[in-house]
């Protein structure tokens, strides 16, 4: 009997274990096992500047917003076939950068030119939690007037130079020998050889004043990069004669060209001249 005097006192010493705080230790590995869900993902917003000029679509700013939600990750709602362009980077892909949950996603108006199609540049800057930005350019395309946006080149805004550069005269390059292919199909009167080198987003019309043209010359250009597409503005000097009533001037005129391999192979978009 006498062991059942010392029982209250270890019940006692029993209970004082069983709620003793846990060591340190152990306290940490339970915190390193918890699962990523259980912390609160910071939100972000989103703030989209875009210009309401003709032609272009009114959901835009709905697309944009889109995009850059399946970029941050805060939607798993996402259809990259109608968002991203056919010839998009991947950089523009969802989850590609690794952009972490800044405060705020500001994208501008940017600027836009049409060789057929239309190309916006947006100044995109993203707040960071830390106080700091990241300035980035968005390159979006309009295949066709009113068609939406569509996502073909996220870069850092330091990188944006690399988009475009001059071409020398002297470069002999696939796009200038589709324009002379050009010029020679509408000389000999083959006009459906000549529309077969336009792009349909061109609306195919060639120029049959060509017909006269002497003296071509190629005289170089730009060309930029707009996702994996590659797009030259070229220019040819041309002596042509025009009809009586004709819109253009007869004389020494300066012809410029879009060639673009938009749709696979090489392909006039547009063709404009001047005096």
């Amino acid at each position: 009997m006498a062991w059942l005097s010392w029982l209250p006192m270890l019940l006692a010493a029993g209970l004082v274990t069983a709620y003793a705080p846990a060591p340190a230790a152990q306290l940490a590995a339970v915190s390193h096992t918890r699962s990523p869900s259980a912390a609160v993902r910071p939100s972000t917003s989103i703030q989209i500047d875009l210009p309401a000029s003709s032609g272009t679509s009114p959901d835009n700013s709905l697309r944009m917003r889109q995009y850059w939600e399946a970029e941050l990750g805060l939607t798993k709602k996402f259809n990259r076939k109608t968002l991203v362009w056919r010839l998009a980077t991947s950089n523009v892909l969802p989850g590609h950068l690794q952009l972490g949950h800044p405060r705020t996603v500001k994208i501008e108006s940017g600027s836009g030119w049409g060789p057929g199609v239309v190309i916006w540049y947006h100044p995109v800057t993203l707040v960071m939690r830390s106080g700091s930005n990241q300035h980035w350019l968005l390159v979006t395309v309009q295949e066709r007037p009113g068609q939406s946006e569509r996502m073909a080149d996220l870069l850092p805004q330091s990188r944006a130079a690399t988009l475009q550069r001059k071409v020398s005269a002297t470069s002999d390059i696939a796009a200038a020998k589709i324009v002379r292919r050009y010029f020679v199909a509408i000389e000999r009167g083959r006009v459906a050889d000549a529309r077969a080198l336009m792009a349909s987003q061109g609306g195919k019309s060639p120029d049959t004043g060509l017909k006269t043209a002497k003296n071509v010359e190629y005289r170089g250009g730009t060309v930029a990069r707009v996702g994996r597409a590659v797009f030259y503005d070229l220019a040819f000097s041309a002596n042509v004669r025009y009809p009586q009533g004709s819109p253009r001037t007869s004389g020494p005129n300066t012809y410029f060209f879009v060639v673009s391999n938009l749709n696979g192979p090489w392909q006039i978009l547009s063709e404009g001249s001047g005096p």
